[in-house]
């Protein structure tokens, strides 16, 4: 009878650490997601800022779709949100 018990600490240890595995990987999905968005949205500003300078008329706009759009996707994702914007306009 005390194996079972035992076996059942064994088994409850195992699921505390698969716990905290999988509550650490997702804190650090997210603060990779948020850190896509705030750089995201920098550099459309700046992209936006020197597309200006030199007279090309492509800008994307910042607003939620855009910085979700960065922060799933990234630099890519911005990217194809001026390669829309290029051939939309």
């Amino acid at each position: 009878m005390e194996q079972i018990g035992n076996g059942l600490v064994i088994i409850g240890m195992l699921f505390i650490v698969v716990f905290i595995g999988a509550v650490r990987k997702k804190a650090e999905w997210i603060i990779n997601f948020v850190l896509r968005m705030v750089l995201g949205t920098i550099i459309i500003y700046f992209a936006n800022s020197v597309l200006n300078h030199y007279g090309i008329n492509i800008s994307v706009a910042v607003n939620p779709i855009s910085i979700l759009v960065s922060g799933f996707l990234g630099i890519p994702g911005i990217a194809v949100l001026y390669g829309i914007n290029y051939f939309i306009v």
